[in-house]
Formats: C-alpha cells, sequence, structure tokens
C-alpha cells in the first residue's frame, strides 16, 4: 500500500467500508432502530422543529433534530449523511497527520486508526455523533480564527460539548481553570454537591450487557470515583474485560487501536491530562457506560491528532 494516499481515496475507502457495514448489520439483524435515539430522530424531529421555530432558544442541543427534519426524517437520507460526513472526517484526519506529523507513519497505520470498528458503526446509525465527532476534528485542525462556526455548531447539537474544548487548553492554563473552578465549588458547594448527587441518581443503565462499575451506591464520593474509574476504562480499553460482552468488542478495539498509533507516531503512549479531565468529567455526569463512550468518543478520536500537534 502507497504511504501517501491521497484524501480522495480515503474518502472512498472509509464510504466502502461504511457500506459494507451497514450491509452486515442488516444481514444479521441489526436494524436502523437498533439505537433508540435512532427512532427518536426518524419519528420526532418535526415536533421538536416547530418548537424551536416558537422558541428559538430551544435550538440549543437540538440542532440534529432540525438536520433530521430537513432531511424529511428519512432513514436513508440521515444515515446516508452521516456516511458522508465520516468518509469525509477521515480525509481531513488523514491529511492533518500527513501535514503534521514528522514521523514514518505508514498509511496502512493511519488507516487502522481512522477505520475503528466502533465508528464505522456511528456512521451507518442516525445517531448525530458521526457529525460531532467531524465538528470536534474540525475545531482541533482549524486556526483560532475558524473555530468560531464548529464551537456554536457544537453547542447547538450538544449542549455539554463545551467540556470538549478542555482538550485544546494549554497544560499551563489548566492549573488557573482548576484553581478558578474549585473557588466557584467552595462559594456554592450546597447547589455543586447537591447537583453531583442529582447527576449520580440518575439510572442511564439500559444495556444488559452493561455491567461496569457505577458506584452510584457511594453517592458524591462514588460518582467522583466513577469519573476517575471510568475514563481510565475509557482510554486503555480495558472495559471489555471489566464487562465482556460482544459489543463492548469493537468500542475495546478502537482504543487499543488508537494507543498502539499514537505509539508508533511518537514513540511513547501519550495521554494529555486534557483527555484524562474531559473524560472524567463526563464521567462523573453519565452514570450508564454505553451512554458514556457516545458522550466522551468525539474527544477519543480527536486524541492522536493532539498529541501529532504537540509534536510539531
Amino acid at each position: 500500500m502507497s504511504r501517501n494516499l491521497k484524501f480522495s481515496l480515503v474518502v472512498l475507502l472509509s464510504f466502502l467500508t461504511s457500506a459494507v457495514l451497514l450491509g452486515i448489520e442488516r444481514a444479521v439483524g441489526i436494524g436502523w432502530d437498533f439505537h433508540p435515539d435512532s427512532v427518536t430522530y426518524a419519528t420526532t424531529s418535526g415536533v421538536v422543529y416547530e418548537s424551536i421555530v416558537e422558541n428559538w432558544f430551544g435550538l440549543f442541543n437540538n440542532g440534529y433534530y432540525v438536520l433530521a427534519y430537513l432531511l424529511s426524517e428519512s432513514i436513508v437520507a440521515i444515515t446516508l449523511m452521516n456516511m458522508l460526513v465520516f468518509a469525509f472526517t477521515n480525509g481531513l484526519i488523514y491529511k492533518s497527520i500527513r501535514e503534521k506529523s514528522h514521523y514514518p507513519i505508514t498509511s496502512a497505520l493511519i488507516l487502522l486508526l481512522l477505520l475503528n470498528p466502533y465508528r464505522v458503526h456511528l456512521s451507518t446509525t442516525l445517531l448525530k455523533d458521526t457529525v460531532i465527532i467531524f465538528l470536534v476534528v474540525l475545531v482541533v485542525i482549524s486556526s483560532n480564527a475558524n473555530r468560531a462556526v464548529p464551537i456554536v455548531s457544537l453547542f447547538i447539537l450538544r449542549i455539554a460539548s463545551p467540556l470538549y474544548l478542555i482538550i485544546l487548553m494549554p497544560r499551563r492554563l489548566l492549573f488557573y481553570g482548576f484553581l478558578a473552578v474549585s473557588l466557584l465549588i467552595a462559594f456554592y458547594w450546597d447547589a455543586a454537591f447537591n447537583r453531583i448527587l442529582e447527576f449520580n441518581e440518575q439510572e442511564m443503565r439500559l444495556r444488559d450487557f452493561d455491567t461496569i462499575p457505577t458506584f452510584q451506591e457511594f453517592g458524591f464520593f462514588g460518582a467522583i470515583l466513577r469519573g476517575i474509574f471510568w475514563s481510565l476504562l475509557s482510554v486503555s480499553g480495558v472495559f471489555a474485560l471489566v464487562s465482556p460482552a460482544p459489543a463492548y468488542v469493537p468500542v475495546a478495539i478502537g482504543s487499543v487501536m488508537t494507543l498502539l498509533f499514537i505509539k508508533k507516531a511518537t514513540g511513547s503512549f501519550k495521554i494529555p491530562l486534557q483527555l484524562l479531565i474531559v473524560t472524567s468529567i463526563f464521567g462523573v455526569m453519565v452514570t450508564g457506560f454505553t451512554a458514556y463512550i457516545r458522550y466522551i468518543y468525539p474527544v477519543l478520536v480527536a486524541w492522536p491528532l493532539i498529541v501529532i500537534f504537540k509534536n510539531d
């Protein structure tokens, strides 16, 4: 395989991979409605769109419903959009790695990263994750002057997405950020404590195969422990051993593939502190591991880019 695949070839190969997996999934009985959120987008987007027209503040966190509405709530059209966005995102990642990395990275190694099985699966669904991943990648690879549009778009699609921007913070600013947050929590301790307890009391474990410990029985300290523990599980892929389920295997493979790529690309397993902070915060807020993985996946995809850009 050529060391220097062209952008267009990467896009085409990514789209074909997505199409093949889509065919396999349908053949084995995994339908378009496998994810409950997919059904929501295909059946209620018109109603949500009408409510947004009446109250524009409702656009934040609900922007994907507008996209689904504009595509006539068509299962085929929304799926095709995600497949194309996935393929184009891979082209951008490939191009960025080629331009920024000073290490001898083969095209085969980059494709190993790009054709992450869980990302390919997400591209065959009606879920908004593929579009969010595209926007996060766009934020990471863009200059400061060109980040406004993707950042606002992220906020429209997922209201918690500003947390993703932590991955862009220079390490020297993390201390000041931590100090500012600590002071706010100290002044509003009761509100912060109760909010974390509210997060912890949610029941978000929706899949029978999800047996990852949530530590909810330990209250506030359980939420903090969950944030730390789940962060380490997610970046390492060890969660597939903690909760051995076939559905977790492709997701874990993605984490392992990322680690292998970073080791080959930089010479060491580099895990930015910013990444651990973001994934830990989401761990405090979310109590179901399957939902948690979807929330943090955009930063896991951006992880290799962040590492390579810092080495530039």
